[in-house]
């Protein structure tokens, strides 16, 4: 967890890290922008199942719109993984947020921890 909170912290600085430039300022635009177009949008994971508003970066994936439903605004970035693991960063707030629940393909406590910590830095 330590690990990838320091990634996205790098990301959120703009690719600098305890003073030291690691990525430039243009990689981490192109990592934390939306690549994808067209039928590419919204990012889906199967028939069932579309990220609305989600595109992806380079490595992370990005709101391209606000989505209500999800609770979070456009230029977020980070992404989800198994077991409920959820890792986001809020730009505009400079608060990155990961849980690790570990439940197996129920991603809901990451997803509530994430909203209550966004509800309350974001007032």
């Amino acid at each position: 967890m330590s690990d990838y909170s320091r990634f996205l912290a790098l990301l959120a600085n703009g690719g600098r890290w305890d003073n030291v430039w690691l990525l430039s300022g243009d990689t981490v635009k192109k990592m934390t922008s939306n690549q994808l177009t067209g039928g590419q949008l919204p990012l889906r994971f199967d028939d069932s199942w579309t990220w609305h508003g989600m595109g992806y970066g380079l490595g992370v994936g990005v709101q391209v719109d606000h989505a209500p439903d999800a609770g979070w605004p456009a230029g977020t970035f980070g992404w989800m993984g198994s077991s409920g693991v959820w890792a986001w960063t809020f730009a505009k707030e400079s608060v990155s947020i990961i849980a690790m629940p570990q439940a197996m393909v129920y991603w809901e406590p990451g997803d509530i921890f994430q909203r209550l910590v966004y509800e309350e830095v974001s007032r």
